[in-house]
């Protein structure tokens, strides 16, 4: 594994560790059953110093924090996906970081905090898991994960929710950055979700293209246009796939864009 790799593994190994030993002692309401607790703020602190600390100089910029627009060199950070899980105990949180020089994602680690996995990925040199390389498997997985926003668009379209059973379950684990992991390591086939944002999947989705799965935003909006344009809040409309399942589930993704309109009257 890269050395530089092998220390931005090390910082969410120890995000983990820190993580892990909060207690939940405050709770805000940003949106609609959308949270932030103290160990939102505790590990964004953390890995804010640390980052800094490995690249001096550069920014570090966050979910949990105003976000005014990139540097030519930044970091991306959520402290916890997963939020809602961390609230009600179910043990799917995870933790990411990014590295962007311009337009381009040179490198990024996602937590697996319960696990206590960490993947992680440099451009052109491969993704990793616990430091061992991670290819996606020659066979697809018969598991699909769907964001609950996904999940609402399938409801008003029969035609999609049959398309996507016909390529395996459905599941929704509650964090969309092991949803893209966990389809570079082989667990899922697909990820789809309409609701992601730049945060989000930034981490996670240079894992998966470094393991050798497909990712795409079908909103039409590119990494160059977020930073550019500084649309960072815009929801994504992201799809990560295996290569068997990925014409499928583009797709299904426009299916579910048809029906995502129908919904909000558009």
């Amino acid at each position: 594994m890269p050395p530089f790799l092998t220390q931005l593994s090390r910082i969410l190994q120890n995000s983990i560790t820190l993580a892990n030993s909060q207690s939940i002692a405050s709770i805000q309401e940003k949106s609609f059953r959308d949270y932030v607790t103290n160990v939102d703020f505790t590990v964004d602190k953390f890995l804010t110093q640390e980052l800094q600390k490995l690249t001096p100089n550069i920014k570090v910029l966050s979910e949990e924090r105003v976000i005014e627009g990139a540097e030519e060199t930044f970091w991306i950070i959520d402290p916890i996906d997963g939020t809602h899980n961390l609230l009600s105990g179910i043990p799917i949180v995870g933790i990411s970081a990014a590295l962007f020089e311009g337009h381009v994602l040179r490198a990024s680690a996602v937590a697996d905090i319960h696990r206590a996995h960490v993947f992680s990925a440099q451009k052109e040199a491969g993704a990793f898991l616990n430091g061992h390389r991670l290819r996606v498997p020659n066979e697809p997985s018969s598991l699909v994960a769907v964001s609950t926003g996904a999940m609402d668009c399938l409801i008003e379209s029969k035609e999609a929710y049959k398309a996507l059973r016909s390529i395996g379950k459905l599941r929704n684990l509650g964090s969309q950055a092991l949803h893209i992991c966990y389809v570079a390591s082989g667990v899922f086939s697909t990820a789809i979700s309409l609701e992601a944002k730049f945060w989000d999947d930034a981490a996670a989705s240079l894992i998966a293209e470094e393991a050798g799965a497909s990712y795409q935003s079908f909103s039409g909006i590119t990494r160059r246009l977020i930073l550019d344009s500084k649309l960072s809040t815009n929801c994504l409309r992201s799809i990560c796939a295996h290569p068997s399942t990925l014409k499928a589930s583009q797709q299904i993704s426009m299916r579910l864009s048809w029906a995502e309109e129908e919904l909000n009257g558009e």
